[in-house]
């Protein structure tokens, strides 16, 4: 039933488009329609109703398939259902939209480190170096202080007999 939900809102984004119009170009109302999506996903996240996010992020990514913020929702509710792969897999589809977008890299990184990918974590926070330059920048704070937390945990644990 889900899918053809789905189906029937994509169908509906296709016909709204007219002819020679760019698909990048999301009308309006469907990029209104994501954000509110992506609002009640993350309200779904606080709560702990995790399918009924990842549900939302969905609704939110057919609405507009450009929107960078529903597949950061989509990866963190693939994260809180214990699906760091998949919580990745989403996070690369954002980066791919927007290579620059410094919630997206500081998401991979974390959850890199939670299944212990530490260089594939330092790779996606010298990104986020790159991205921020010479300018303050509180997802490369949170994220480094994550890898230095990370690396701590590593050396106490090398040192238990």
């Amino acid at each position: 039933m889900r899918c053809i939900l789905i189906l029937v809102v994509a169908l509906g984004a296709l016909i709204v488009v007219a002819p020679g119009e760019s698909f990048a170009q999301t009308d309006k109302s469907f990029q209104i329609a994501s954000g509110a999506f992506i609002k009640q996903g993350y309200a779904a996240l606080e709560v702990e109703k995790n399918w009924d996010a990842l549900d939302l992020f969905e609704k939110a990514v057919v609405a507009n398939p450009h929107n960078v913020a529903a597949y950061i929702g989509l990866g963190k509710a693939h994260e809180a259902l214990d699906s760091i792969s998949g919580g990745i897999k989403y996070y690369e589809i954002a980066l791919e939209l927007d290579p620059r977008h410094l919630s997206a890299w500081e998401a991979k990184v974390l959850a890199h480190l939670v299944i212990s990918e530490l260089a594939q974590a330092d790779e996606a926070f010298s990104r986020i170096l790159a991205v921020c330059a010479d300018k303050p920048c509180p997802e490369g704070a949170r994220a480094k202080a994550a890898i230095d937390a990370f690396q701590d945990k590593m050396v106490a644990n090398a040192k238990k007999p």
